[in-house]
């Protein structure tokens, strides 16, 4: 063979090759997924003392419920993740980033949401990811009816 018959096709190669392993390493960045790490959750029971809320010791005393999350979110993929339908707020997570995200809730007698918590044995963080997929990650593991036998109020 000619040796510029030699060059073009080893042109051609590299030029092939180089484009198959771009497409392949792009594809690779592009995979990773949304890590949630839960970093602190607190929940209490209170009632109404002569206008100052107290903590509660019994679920007849118990008036109101409250808790705070925080999480931090870390984004491994090359593409932004989305997280919708968290209750307050939908979040975009760019591409290799850390977003940190506090949820706080309020749930009292009055209004009849308080009813439900007391059978509740899981709590978890539910979402829809950008592929319109429901996930859900376990948070706390808790029988609330047992919770104040489990959790001495001083």
């Amino acid at each position: 063979m000619d040796s510029e018959i030699q060059i073009a096709l080893l042109g051609i190669l590299g030029t092939l090759g180089g484009t198959v392993l771009g497409w392949f390493l792009n594809n690779l960045s592009q995979h990773g997924k949304l890590n949630i790490f839960i970093s602190s959750w607190k929940d209490k029971f209170e009632y109404n003392e002569t206008g100052c809320t107290t903590l509660s010791s019994s679920i007849e005393q118990t008036e109101d419920y409250s808790y705070n999350v925080s999480f931090d979110l870390y984004n491994s993929s090359g593409e932004t993740k989305i997280m919708r339908n968290i209750e307050i707020l939908p979040v975009n997570i760019p591409p290799k980033s850390i977003m940190h995200i506090e949820l706080h809730n309020w749930l009292s007698k009055s209004d009849g949401t308080l009813d439900n918590i007391w059978n509740t044995t899981h709590i978890y963080l539910k979402y829809i990811n950008e592929k319109n997929r429901k996930k859900k990650i376990l948070i706390r593991k808790e029988k609330y009816k047992d919770y104040f036998i489990n959790h001495i109020m001083q």
